[in-house]
């Protein structure tokens, strides 16, 4: 009963050495390398109806950098900004433009943004190259580049406290690794 055993774990692994070696695709797995990141941004400015009074300007914030890493908008490092994208008409009330409270950033605005996604999708002049798709309330964001479409998702730092450069203010929203 032992030798059948050890005969079937024999065969087993030779199968399977077999099958691996037919196919090394299955053993190497590409793990992505970059990321973008979207951030809710809260950007004061001086209020244009009174010159003592502060008003604010809701954006997203795109970001392009290394994978594993969160930007900081007050000090970038690595990471280097995209574009801003206004969020003005995020959400709409009976004809008023309202904004999404700075600390529950929802589903970026529907438009399209050109972004460089680096280097994996790069262009030789930088042009932007890819497009943030976002479809507001309807869902997350999408990276198209080419043929490839990657969703975005919401960022895993997202219950972090506020970030505050000076007077601004950002919350981590959504981001996608490629």
């Amino acid at each position: 009963m032992a030798r059948w055993a050890v005969f079937r774990a024999a065969c087993l692994l030779a199968t399977l050495a077999a099958f691996v070696a037919a196919n090394p695709v299955l053993i190497t797995r590409k793990t992505p390398k970059h990321s973008i990141q979207i951030l809710y941004g809260k950007l004061a400015h001086q209020d244009p109806n009174d010159s003592n009074k502060k008003a604010y300007w809701y954006v997203w914030s795109v970001w392009v950098g290394p994978q594993g890493v969160a930007v900081d908008p007050c000090k970038p490092g690595p990471f280097s900004f995209s574009r801003t994208a206004n969020a003005e008409g995020y959400a709409i009330d009976g004809g008023k433009i309202l904004y999404r409270e700075i600390t529950d950033p929802r589903y970026p605005n529907e438009g399209s943004w050109p972004v460089v996604a680096y280097p994996e999708y790069s262009d030789p002049k930088d042009d932007p190259n890819c497009v943030i798709k976002g479809k507001g309330e309807k869902g997350p964001a999408v990276l198209e580049c080419g043929e490839t479409k990657i969703e975005f998702h919401k960022d895993a730092q997202f219950d972090d406290q506020l970030m505050k450069c000076g007077d601004d203010e950002y919350h981590r929203a959504w981001t996608v690794e490629y």
